[in-house]
Parts: C-alpha cells; sequence; structure tokens
C-alpha cells in the first residue's frame, strides 16, 4: 500500500507537518495543537509516515480503545501497516509504528524486543503525559522524542506539560476552522440559568453537589422540554455531573418517549461501539456520559451538547463542546445548551486563547464573566459589538430590543427543522413546531414500546418420525431423479 500523500492534507495540517518535523529532526518535543475535529490523527500519521522513510521508529500511545482503534484505522489506510501494544501482546515483526494501549505497555516494557524500541513516542492526547504510566514509559526510553496531540494542552489538574514537551505547533485555531467550514458554528443557548450555589473541591465545582441540584424535577423537565423544543430528537450529547446523574438522566429520557443511553468507560467495548453507531445512523437521540466526550473520541452525528455540569476546567469545555462541531451534510450549527452557565466562566468555544506548557493557577469563580449579548428573539448570544444578531438576524439595541428583553414571552428559542436550525419568527411557528415535536416524541415513544414487545415465534406442528424422514428424502432425492433417468437413457 502507498503511504498518504501529503497533497491529501488541507494546507494548515501540511504546515503543521512541516513544523513538527523540523522539531523532531532537531530532537525537540514539540505538542501539535489542533481543535476538536479538524484532523489531528491524520495530520500524525503523515507525520509518522515521514519518520519512517527516515529509518524511525515511532510509538503511539493512546487512552482508550476507541482512540486507539480510530489511531489503528488511520494509519492502516494509510498503508503504514501498524503493529499494535495491548492485552494480547505484541504483534506485528518490526513494523515501522505501533499503536500502543499504556496501561498494557507498561506492565511488558522490560519483555519488549530492543530490536523494535522507539525512536519517537507520540500521545494522544498529551494531557495524559504528566500521568505515571506515561511518565513511566518516558524514562524506559530516554532517548526517544516525543510528540504530544491535543486540543487543549492543559491538564484539569493544571500541572505543567514542559517537564515533557518544548514547542507548541499551532497552525489553526478554532476560529479559522469555522470560517474555513472545516466545524460547524457553536450556537450557545442558555434556555434558563440555574444559579447553582456549589462548592469548590479539588479545584472544580463539585459534581456530586451539581448532580444532587441538577436532578430536581422541575429541572429535568426543563431539560428535557428544551431537548424536545430545539432538537426534536436529533442525536445530541449530555455532559452530566456524576455517573448517578448520568444514569438518572438517562432514565428521565427513556421515559419520557426518546431513544438514550448511558456510554462509560465500564461498559465492554461491543457496547460503546454499538452506541456509537447507533447515534451516528439516529437509532438514538441521545447519550449521557460523565467522562467519555473529554477523551479524543470521535462521535459522529451529534447535533448539540447540553450542559449539566459546570466546570472551572477549560479543557473539559472545549473538548465537550468540540464533540457537537464535527460538520454534516446540512449542519450548520453545534447547537450548545447551557443552563449551568460554563459559557460564562470561559467564553465563546471560537474565542481566541493563548496556550502556555506551564501550569496555571485555577479561574477564580467570582471573577468578572466574559462580556456578550443575549438575543432577546432568539436566546442566543453574540459578541458584545454585535448589533445585529449573528443567528436570526434581528436588531439586538435599541427600544424594541429593551422591550423584548423585559417581555421573556418575545423570546422563541431556533428549532431544528429537517435537520436545519431555523429562528423561529412569532408565535403560530413556535406552536407549529412544537407539535411537530411532540408529535416526533410519541412516535419514537410508540416505537420503543413496539420494540419491547415480545416477538411471537411462528407456530410449528409436531412431525412424526416417518413424515420428517420422508421430507428429508424428498429433499436430498427429488431434483436429481429425473436426472438419473436420463444419465441412463444415455447410455443405452
Amino acid at each position: 500500500m502507498t503511504p498518504t500523500s501529503p497533497t491529501s492534507l488541507r494546507p494548515y495540517q501540511n504546515e503543521a507537518r512541516y513544523q513538527v518535523n523540523t522539531l523532531l529532526n532537531a530532537g525537540r518535543h514539540p505538542v501539535l495543537v489542533m481543535p476538536t475535529g479538524t484532523g489531528k490523527t491524520k495530520t500524525a500519521v503523515q507525520i509518522i509516515s515521514d519518520q519512517i522513510a527516515l529509518h524511525r521508529r515511532t510509538w503511539v500511545l493512546v487512552p482508550s480503545t476507541e482512540v486507539f482503534g480510530q489511531f489503528l484505522a488511520e494509519a492502516t489506510s494509510a498503508g503504514l501497516s501498524p503493529g499494535t501494544i495491548d492485552q494480547d501482546g505484541v504483534k506485528g515483526r518490526d513494523r515501522g509504528v505501533y499503536i500502543c494501549m499504556p496501561l498494557s505497555l507498561v506492565n511488558i516494557l522490560s519483555r519488549i524486543p530492543e530490536s523494535i524500541h522507539p525512536d519517537i513516542i507520540v500521545v494522544d492526547d498529551a494531557h495524559h503525559s504528566a500521568a505515571d504510566t506515561w511518565e513511566a514509559i518516558f524514562r524506559f526510553f530516554p532517548r526517544a522524542t516525543r510528540l504530544g496531540l491535543t486540543a487543549t494542552p492543559r491538564r484539569t489538574d493544571r500541572r505543567p506539560l514542559a517537564p515533557h514537551y518544548t514547542d507548541i505547533v499551532q497552525t489553526i485555531t478554532m476560529a479559522e476552522a469555522i470560517a474555513a467550514g472545516y466545524l460547524a458554528r457553536p450556537l450557545c443557548i442558555v434556555p434558563k440559568q440555574y444559579h447553582l450555589d456549589v462548592s469548590i473541591k479539588d479545584g472544580d465545582y463539585d459534581p456530586a453537589e451539581q448532580a444532587q441540584l441538577l436532578g430536581e424535577p422541575q429541572i429535568i423537565g426543563d431539560v428535557l422540554g428544551s431537548y424536545r423544543d430545539i432538537f426534536a430528537g436529533l442525536p445530541v450529547l449530555v455532559a452530566c455531573s456524576t455517573f448517578d446523574h448520568a444514569n438518572a438522566m438517562t432514565a428521565a429520557f427513556h421515559k419520557a418517549g426518546w431513544k438514550w443511553a448511558h456510554i462509560h468507560s465500564k461498559l465492554p467495548d461491543s457496547d460503546r461501539k454499538r452506541m456509537l453507531r447507533e447515534i451516528r445512523t439516529g437509532k438514538l437521540n441521545g447519550l449521557c456520559t460523565v467522562g467519555i466526550g473529554i477523551e479524543g473520541m470521535d462521535i459522529p452525528g451529534l447535533y448539540g451538547l447540553i450542559w449539566l455540569r459546570r466546570t472551572l476546567a477549560l479543557t473539559i469545555y472545549l473538548q465537550f463542546v468540540g464533540r457537537c462541531l464535527r460538520p454534516m451534510p446540512g449542519k450548520k450549527y453545534g447547537v450548545i445548551l447551557d443552563p449551568v452557565g460554563n459559557l460564562f466562566i470561559h467564553g465563546f468555544p471560537e474565542a481566541d486563547r493563548v496556550w502556555t506548557l506551564e501550569g496555571i493557577e485555577p479561574p477564580d469563580p467570582d471573577q468578572a464573566a466574559p462580556t456578550m449579548k443575549e438575543c432577546p428573539f432568539c436566546g442566543t448570544y453574540n459578541a458584545t459589538s454585535n448589533e445585529v444578531c449573528h443567528f436570526c438576524g434581528r436588531v439586538i439595541i435599541g427600544e424594541d430590543a429593551e422591550a423584548a428583553r423585559k417581555d421573556k414571552n418575545q423570546r422563541h428559542l431556533p428549532a431544528m427543522v429537517d435537520g436545519e436550525l431555523v429562528a423561529v419568527t412569532s408565535d403560530g411557528m413556535a406552536q407549529s413546531l412544537a407539535e411537530q415535536a411532540e408529535k416526533i416524541r410519541m412516535e419514537s415513544a410508540a416505537l420503543a414500546e413496539e420494540e419491547k414487545r415480545p416477538k411471537e415465534k411462528p407456530s410449528e406442528e409436531l412431525l412424526t418420525s416417518k413424515e420428517k424422514a420422508d421430507i428429508l428424502r424428498e429433499g436430498l432425492f427429488a431434483n436429481r431423479r429425473p436426472l438419473f433417468r436420463e444419465a441412463l437413457e444415455n447410455l443405452k
């Protein structure tokens, strides 16, 4: 097989390739920063191909079976014939690249032949690099150069990446990717903000306290209503506070008539793959999760994200948001419903950010919130400089806008119609779309009930032994007798 041609890369991917190769060849340890959904894996595979051409072997450390499969598939399609190192040991002799599960690898390091030791270690995602297992692998191969891959070069515990990496390479920002059409545009909506009084624990909002407060029946009802009215059955991801909270929300969506699942790391690989496949095909309306959305896992088919977890961690914020920005035919927006107010902590997802390899102090939850302006007519958030809403096109300054801000009945949140997000411009349109959404919900509930019913087995009449023998004989010889007679006639 022929390795991927550099000409198949996008311009920013090729530029990243050149910069990273230059640093690796100089013995540096770069981190490649690319927004979620802009092709880090594809770019990394081309870099690995370049290094194989220089007779340098690469090991790729991945955090989950899903990312393992994605990297393996990309490397295989590029013609690299990758080997693997996982719970089944080492597979593939003398390969130029090995895709590795670190928790399996670290236990067999001393037994791996020196002939396949790495010259380069690629880490996907790079924020794992400060974890004990990854550091043990780095210490075992002190002469290997390292390449980190991430959308957010910042650990949730705010420990620095500087001990492991020397440079940041970033050739495209989220805003640039959106402008070029590589990502859908994030559309931030706060349907009803819940001012949660939650304490800080280990540098972030206490998840158990959040789960308890967000488990109130009124809040659950509001979330279910917002999902029905805005998404009308299209697949979304729900970021929950705790495992039990995700279970409870999954049950609530089920009770409301939607097909829903809780995806988590304790499930068998086959179940997680099935859930992702059913999201992609639209068989599932949504997924609840706590941590799956943070890892670099591809979840195609999502139209939006519902935040039911407030966080001070920018990494968690951007990684979850990135899951719903992957483009699809007819999809212009990734809709982000944020009743817990992460938008007011971190600002717009596409805002310009300066990354550093140094550790950072946690943000002060009492500091001034990022400034933005809500459209009083459609509820979407705009930059403070906007005079016209970037979504619905209404003028959001002046007397009419101020009157609408005081009268919440004038606000109509956007809604999905045939897979496209539209502005709701009148009470009549809002009523019509609500009726359609309710019809879709009822059809989904009826279908779910139908699938629960045990399927009736066809009745079978009991046959005697002689009848069974006759059927068998007829099946074996019925078509052969004419042929046998014809053969005899030919011999006369």
